[in-house]
């Protein structure tokens, strides 16, 4: 919410017309004492205020007293008439900024910025070309190599993500720009679902600049930190995702050479975008770094990039091996306490198997890994189309096997799943299967899930591209899965339980209800 205090009606709607900030909602008041109210019960995220000094010195200074304890940005607006406001305001408390007036809604706009985000020069400019200028918003990120930032791009009424070449990082390695121009161009070429897309770039006071697709999910990096290790079926389907881009750009002769979670990024679908082509080659290309010099990142370098040899496409794909290791199992294969020891790994050491972390992979599915992180370039699968088809026959077996298993033994798991509850609603929100010890709300809950889930799905009440989800009640975890024509939910305090479920298919659990409604 953006709380604006502000009586004069002309004011008002020149604000209600041109103000923008960062999407929020404008919400108008005419005195301190509701913007007060609203700052101590509603989650207002910026305070503008415009009022008389002479008629409201005290009601101001209250206002200001009670954003300083929410810890609001605020910007207090002063006419030149009203010479007294920032003296008072100094005196009581020294931390309301002021605008004087008269002010343009442009300056306005831009002196908000910069105190919701930060003393950035950049936030509030425009970049561009003219018919195509975007405005830069806010700062999503910064790192060694440059800063991202969120921007909107007028003409199309789009948000896009900005990223500017860090202007140290070009001063300390002289190839960096050369890198910058080669992942625009490399990218502009693509033309994949699974890549982000490139629209145009630029400088910016000297500044290098690329504007592109925005995505609004978290990166593949930051999903793993609370998801991780996934289940058998969403770790594939990610490296699927992953491996169609890596075939648009391998079939373009292009070369990422950074594959890692941290440049996946989920979209609103949660569909896995590959972005960071930064230090994208082409095949042909003209090497750009001195002999043995290392780019990429430690834990997901092929061992032909950690030996200073010139590595083609199938470093991406053992890079990809790396990542889905880490999907599956819940960390990366090698770690160790400093740069030299990861290296060294990386060239000698085999994959560590599933049972030396604690945990469980069907071995036939290690073996593919095994395969796609082979030392040897030439034991790996020779291009992302076949380590792709390797992945999906898979799959397919996977499925057979785990529909076998639900219909011929429900008993061995109601046996390793022991005690159990369970619930299933109908397409209606019905009651329609109790299994054990069910809270009664369990079925509102439920119900309110599916209700969500029909309005996301256009009316449908599957779970879309997922097989299954996690609803987090009080006292226990939920696994939810489509059940006939609505929803179910289980839940097992066996030891072990959480990890079971997140390995069975819903099949499986679908006939543990079935069994239950026969019996």
């Amino acid at each position: 919410m953006l709380l604006i205090v502000e009586k004069n009606p002309k004011f008002i709607a020149l604000l209600k017309e041109h103000l923008k900030l960062d999407g929020l909602r404008p919400v108008f008041v005419d005195s301190c004492d509701d913007a007060i109210y609203l700052l101590q019960t509603a989650e207002v995220e910026f305070l503008l205020a415009n009022l008389s000094v002479e008629k409201e010195l005290n009601p101001l200074l209250a206002l200001e007293k009670a954003a300083q304890a929410a810890d609001i940005p605020r910007l207090f607006l002063e006419s030149n008439k009203t010479r007294s406001l920032a003296f008072h305001f100094k005196v009581a408390s020294d931390t309301a900024p002021m605008l004087k007036l008269p002010a343009t809604i442009s300056q306005l706009t831009k002196r908000m910025l910069r105190i919701k985000h930060g003393d950035d020069p950049l936030i509030g400019c425009k970049i561009g070309p003219k018919g195509q200028e975007v405005e830069l918003i806010r700062c999503l990120g910064a790192g060694a190599m440059g800063t991202v930032y969120e921007g909107m791009q007028a003409s199309l009424q789009r948000r896009v993500a900005v990223k500017f070449l860090s202007r140290d990082y070009q001063k300390s390695d002289p190839d960096a720009a050369q890198r910058f121009q080669n992942e625009a161009r490399a990218v502009a070429q693509l033309r994949s679902n699974h890549i982000v897309q490139i629209y145009f770039t630029g400088e910016y006071q000297e500044h290098a600049y690329s504007v592109m697709e925005f995505l609004d999910g978290p990166s593949l990096e930051q999903y793993l930190r609370k998801k991780s290790p996934l289940r058998v079926g969403e770790g594939l389907r990610l490296a699927l995702q992953v491996l169609q881009g890596l075939s648009e750009a391998h079939r373009h002769r292009q070369i990422h050479r950074d594959v890692k979670p941290a440049n996946v990024m989920l979209n609103a679908k949660g569909e896995a975008v590959l972005l960071d082509f930064g230090l994208v080659r082409g095949v042909r290309a003209q090497e750009l770094t001195q002999a043995g010099a290392l780019l990429g990142t430690p834990r997901y370098m092929a061992p032909e990039q950690i030996n200073g040899q010139r590595g083609d496409h199938r470093a991406d794909i053992y890079s990809l091996g790396i990542m889905l290791y880490e999907m599956l199992l819940g960390e990366p294969p090698f770690k160790g306490k400093d740069l030299v020891s990861v290296l060294v790994k990386h060239v000698n050491q085999p994959l560590p198997r599933p049972d030396e972390l604690g945990r469980k992979l069907d071995g036939t599915l290690f073996s593919l890994v095994e395969r796609l992180c082979a030392k040897d370039p030439g034991e790996r699968f020779q291009s992302a189309d076949a380590a792709t088809d390797a992945i999906r026959g898979y799959l397919a077996t996977y499925q057979e096997h785990l529909n076998l298993i639900s219909f011929s033994d429900p008993r061995e798991v109601r046996k390793q799943l022991n005690p159990y509850s369970a619930s299933a609603i109908g397409g209606e929100g019905q009651l329609t299967t109790r299994i054990g010890d069910v809270p009664p709300d369990r079925q509102h809950s439920l119900a309110v899930f599916q209700d969500l889930i029909r309005h996301l799905g256009e009316g449908e009440p599957s779970l879309g591209e997922f097989e299954s989800a996690t609803l987090t009640l009080p006292g226990s975890d939920w696994t939810l899965f489509p059940y006939r024509d609505g929803l179910a939910g289980l839940t097992s305090e066996a030891e072990g339980a959480d990890e079971k479920l997140r390995q069975y298919h819903p099949e499986v659990l679908r006939s543990l209800l079935d069994s239950h409604q026969r019996s």
